[in-house]
């Protein structure tokens, strides 16, 4: 989950936040709040107080699971009603071809992402390889 709550914050800073219309205070705060301090309050709890060390690389692949299974749901869901949860996702404007791309593009982000996280768990459990 400390990947996919980076993946978060990223995703939200350089291709949402961005492209986002002047909106009330309360949604201002509302995003900051669900974008960065969540995601930034997740992994600080998970480095401080969870233990460290059962991760595997070879746990990436069930990792990887539920952010499939709800991809699947938003394009069957964005089939069905012609709305799409991010405009990367829209395969009305982009075409299935493009959001394929984008698909690679964030799925390749989010493995990065579980490397440097599975990576870290295993520094901090000092069950790093020696040499």
């Amino acid at each position: 989950m400390a990947g996919i709550m980076i993946l978060v914050m990223f995703f939200y800073h350089f291709m949402l936040a961005p492209y986002l219309p002047d909106l009330p205070v309360a949604i201002d705060i509302s995003n900051v709040l669900l974008h960065y301090v969540t995601p930034a309050y997740f992994v600080l709890w998970w480095i401080v107080l969870q233990p460290k060390g059962s991760l595997r690389f070879t746990d990436i692949p069930i990792m990887l699971l539920p952010t499939l299974i709800w991809l699947v749901w938003a394009m069957v869901r964005g089939a069905i009603v012609g709305e799409y949860p991010y405009p990367i996702l829209d395969a009305q404007k982009l075409g299935y071809g493009a959001v394929g791309i984008n698909c690679v593009f964030v799925f390749a982000g989010l493995l990065v992402l579980y490397l440097v996280v599975i990576g870290l768990d295993r520094a901090l459990a000092g069950k790093l390889p020696r040499s």
